[in-house]
Formats: C-alpha cells, sequence, structure tokens
C-alpha cells in the first residue's frame, strides 16, 4: 500500500489512518486480479502454510463507500473484490481485507498493461518499504515483469 498514491486514488478524501503493518497467516500475496487501471492488480489467496504482511489501515465510516467504490467492490456481479474477515496475529479483533474475483493470467496481459502492472508493483513497494514491511514477493513479481515486457517487446522474427 503507497500512501501517496492512496490519497491520489481517494481524491485527496483520506490517508492511511493508523496504519500499521500486520501479519496474515494462511494467505499469500499475489498479483492476479484483472484491474482496469492497473493491468492486474494485488490480491490475497488462501495458502495454509504461507503468511504476508501488509499494512492495516482505518478507514473513516464516513469514506467507507467512496473506498468500496475506488476497490471495485461495489459493482454488484461486475465486481472486483470481495469483503473477507480474517484474523492477524497480535491482534485481538479480526479485521476486513479484500480478496480478488477477476483472475488474471499476466503471460496474457498485452505489453500496455504489463507496463502499467509493474508502474503499480513499483508503487506498492515503495508503500511496503515507507512501512518497513516484508515484501520480497513484491520485489520477484517486479522482476517477473520486466522479464515478461522484455519478451514482449522483442521483435517477431
Amino acid at each position: 500500500m503507497n500512501e501517496k498514491k492512496f490519497k491520489r486514488d481517494m481524491k485527496g478524501k483520506a490517508g492511511l489512518i493508523n496504519k500499521t503493518t500486520a501479519t496474515l497467516s494462511g494467505f499469500k500475496r499475489t498479483l492476479s486480479n484483472k484491474s482496469e487501471l492497473h493491468g492486474a492488480a494485488f490480491s490475497i489467496r488462501c495458502s495454509p502454510s504461507d503468511e504476508v504482511e501488509g499494512i492495516c489501515h482505518d478507514i473513516p465510516i464516513e469514506l467507507l463507500e467512496d473506498f468500496l467504490k475506488k476497490e471495485g467492490v461495489l459493482k454488484g456481479d461486475a465486481s472486483s473484490y470481495r469483503l473477507v474477515k480474517v484474523s492477524i496475529l497480535n491482534e485481538n479483533e479480526p479485521i476486513l481485507t479484500l480478496c480478488g474475483l477477476k483472475p488474471v493470467s499476466l503471460d496474457k496481459l498485452s505489453l500496455k498493461k504489463t507496463k502499467r502492472a509493474l508502474n503499480y508493483v513499483k508503487e506498492s513497494i515503495q508503500g511496503a518499504e515507507c512501512c518497513d514491511a516484508k515484501h520480497s514477493d513484491m520485489k520477484e513479481m517486479k522482476k517477473k515483469l520486466e522479464d515478461l515486457i522484455r519478451t514482449k517487446e522483442k521483435p517477431a522474427k
């Protein structure tokens, strides 16, 4: 989560309130959800032997609808994500997070959308670094996207 990007996406209405890093066990982060804006976006997927560290933050109730619209949750059958309740380490209460509903294969993205996905991942890495969140998976994804772009840019023989 990149705070500058979040503020931009929320049209300056909110930043990351009460942000902390947190670990979610039994899940992993994947760049596997279709995004009109980014080509592909991060999502979490059940993975019993894994854990993912990310940034938790509050959303003021008066901005909840704006946030859910931004994330593509309020589109009925066309929703990009669904809200799920999860438990995180060192927290007494469960939290809400988003799971992707529109799987996408990075290999099938156009060159333009692959480049957008790379920019999105770079912004996400910056956000993780600002909060000291573990993000080696994001760095691996960045390399994979860079390799994909080189492959897609090669002229056909």
